[in-house]
C-alpha cells in the first residue's frame, strides 16, 4: 500500500545533532541510519537533504532553484553581504540570471587555458617548497595550501605577486560566510568585501585600458561581443572567482594529503604510480569535500518520496552525505585512490550548477601532489591538524605540521 506524502512540516523526519557526540565521532554511520529512514533530515540549520540520488533530482528540477539574497538577508547580514550575494555569488543567484552569467564566465575557463597553466602550477609548487628545504618540519597550510592557489589565480588574472598576501587575507575572512551563525562575522566581511571590491575595480579599470591575455580581459572582451554582464555582476564575479579559487582549494588540498598520510598504503600506491594522483584528489573530494554543501530554495510545490516540499522551503543539499551514500559508493568510509567512479561525488554541484572553477581546482591538486610525490616521497604527518570548530559549511585545517623527510 502507497503512503500518503504528507506536508514537510508534518513529517516524521530524523533529527540530526550536528554538535553532538555521535556525529562528530561517526558522521557517515549516523547519516547511514538517517537516511534508511528519509532521504530529508532536520538539523540545527534547517532542512538536509543527505541522500545521493535525491540531491541529484533536486538540482535538476525546475521546481527548485538557487536560495537568491533571502538567505543572507534571513542570516543578519549586512547590505555589502546581500550585495556581493546578489551579484557574485553564482552558486545562490537565481535563474534566468544564473545561466545568462554562467554563459559569460565560462570563456574565463577554457580547458586549453587551463591546461596551459600546469607548467605554472608545477613552478609555483617547486617554488614554495624550495623555500622548506633544509627543515625537516613544516606546516602545509601557511608553508604551502595557503599561497598555492592565489599564485595560481593571480597568473590566471594577471596580477602582481606582490599583491598575494593582501588577496589571502580578504579572501580567508570571506570564508567566514560559511559560518553558522553569520552575525558574529559580519563586521570581518564587510572590511575584506570592501578591500576586495576596491582591487577589483581598479583591476577592471587597468584591463580595459591595457587588454591582455587573462580572465578579467576575457570578461571584458565578452561585454562587447553580445553576452553581457552589468558591471555589477562584472565585479561581483571576480571578487567571488578569488574568493572561491583560494579558500576552497587551500582546505581541499590540506584534506588530500591527511587522508594520504592517514592511509599509508593509498601514499605508497601514489607513490609507485604517480599517474593515480587524479585519482587521489576525486577520491578526496569525495570523502572529506572541503566546502560540504550547497543551497537551494523550493519554488513550487513538489513532492519526494513521502514528503510534500511547500514553495519557499530552503534546503541544504549536504554533498558530505551523499557523497558517503552507500548506494552509490560501496564501503563509503574506505579512502581509495584507484575508486572506480570517485569522479561520481557531488563536491562541485551537477548540471548547469556545477562548478566552473572545478576544472582548475582538480588540476591545481593534481599538478601539486606530483610534485610532493616527488619532492617528499617520505612524507609523513608531524602532528594532529588544527581544524576549527563550530557549524560552518566550509571545513578544512588551519595548521597541518607534516615532516618532510619522513
Amino acid at each position: 500500500m502507497t503512503s500518503i506524502p504528507l506536508p514537510l512540516a508534518e513529517a516524521d523526519l530524523p533529527w540530526i545533532d550536528l554538535e553532538g557526540e555521535d556525529y562528530l565521532s561517526d558522521p557517515g554511520g549516523v547519516f547511514d541510519a538517517a537516511r534508511c529512514r528519509s532521504p530529508i533530515v532536520k538539523t540545527v540549520r534547517g532542512y538536509e537533504v543527505i541522500a545521493y540520488d535525491t540531491i541529484r533530482k533536486m538540482v535538476l528540477d525546475p521546481k527548485l532553484d538557487s536560495v537568491g539574497t533571502a538567505f543572507y538577508r534571513d542570516a543578519g547580514g549586512s547590505d555589502a553581504i546581500v550585495e556581493y550575494a546578489l551579484n557574485g555569488m553564482l552558486p545562490i543567484i537565481q535563474n534566468p540570471r544564473h545561466d545568462r552569467i554562467r554563459k559569460v564566465l565560462q570563456r574565463g575557463f577554457t580547458l586549453p587555458r587551463i591546461n596551459g597553466l600546469r607548467p605554472v602550477m608545477r613552478s609555483v609548487a617547486n617554488r614554495l617548497i624550495d623555500r622548506c628545504l633544509g627543515r625537516e618540519m613544516a606546516d602545509l597550510v601557511a608553508d604551502f595550501s595557503h599561497r598555492y592557489p592565489l599564485e595560481v589565480l593571480c597568473a590566471l588574472i594577471g596580477v602582481p605577486e606582490g599583491d598575494v598576501a593582501q588577496f589571502g587575507a580578504w579572501t580567508v575572512e570571506l570564508g567566514r560566510l560559511a559560518q553558522f551563525p553569520l552575525q558574529p562575522h559580519v563586521p570581518h566581511i564587510d572590511a575584506a568585501l570592501t578591500g576586495l571590491y576596491a582591487y577589483c575595480k581598479r583591476l577592471i579599470q587597468k584591463r580595459r585600458a591595457e587588454p591582455r591575455d587573462d580572465f578579467v580581459s576575457d570578461m571584458i572582451a565578452a561585454q562587447v561581443e553580445g553576452e553581457r554582464l552589468t558591471e555589477a555582476e562584472l565585479l561581483g564575479a571576480l571578487v567571488n572567482f578569488l574568493f572561491a579559487g583560494h579558500d576552497t582549494t587551500r582546505y581541499q588540498f590540506g584534506w588530500l594529503i591527511q587522508l594520504l598520510m592517514e592511509n599509508r598504503d593509498q601514499w605508497d600506491r601514489l607513490r609507485a604510480d604517480p599517474s593515480l594522483a587524479a585519482g587521489a584528489v576525486e577520491e578526496a573530494l569525495r570523502l572529506q569535500p572541503s566546502l560540504h554543501v550547497f543551497l537551494r530554495r523550493v519554488i513550487e510545490d513538489a513532492t519526494y518520496g513521502a514528503v510534500v516540499l511547500p514553495a519557499g522551503t530552503s534546503l541544504i543539499l549536504n554533498s558530505f552525505a551523499a557523497n558517503r551514500d552507500p548506494a552509490i559508493f560501496p564501503d563509503p568510509e574506505r579512502f581509495d585512490i584507484g575508486r572506480a567512479n570517485a569522479n561520481r561525488h557531488l563536491t562541485f554541484s551537477y548540471g548547469t550548477h556545477l562548478c566552473l572553477g572545478q576544472a582548475l581546482a582538480r588540476a591545481e591538486m593534481a599538478e601539486a601532489l606530483q610534485v610532493f610525490v616527488q619532492r617528499f616521497p617520505g612524507l609523513k604527518a608531524a602532528g594532529q591538524p588544527e581544524i576549527a570548530g563550530g557549524l560552518s559549511f566550509m571545513r578544512g585545517a588551519e595548521r597541518l605540521p607534516i615532516s618532510l623527510n619522513g
